[in-house]
């Protein structure tokens, strides 16, 4: 079931793609860009989606299913990696040079932790 999910997102996005006028432009603004930023774009939508499942398994808390330890873990490393990604999209590179390859580093640290915890 989880492979069947990410294959009917990547192939919904595909016809959007295809029939939406406004997000082929995105879709253009986003590869138009150098690959630290498409990197940084793609690793924005991952930990979107990854705080988005964090929140429903903590959402279920009510249904006798606990929120604690990596539930709230998850939901910490998806918000703080949104942030850092955010910031590493809009904040001009020329003032913070030497900041984006420490964000970078600290950012692939972060999620190797993650994904040792989680």
């Amino acid at each position: 079931m989880y492979f069947a999910t990410w294959c009917a997102f990547f192939f919904s996005g595909l016809i959007m793609h295809s029939e939406w006028e406004q997000f082929r432009d995105v879709m253009s603004n986003v590869k138009s860009m150098e690959t630290s930023g498409r990197a940084t774009f793609y690793l924005l939508l991952a930990s979107l989606v990854e705080t988005i499942s964090a929140a429903f398994v903590c959402g279920s808390a009510a249904a006798g299913v606990t929120c604690a330890g990596p539930e709230i873990y998850a939901l910490i490393v998806g918000i703080v990696s949104m942030i850092l990604c955010i910031l590493l999209l809009r904040v001009d590179t020329e003032k913070f040079r030497g900041s984006d390859k420490a964000i970078g580093l600290f950012l692939a640290l972060w999620w190797a932790v993650g994904m040792g915890y989680l």
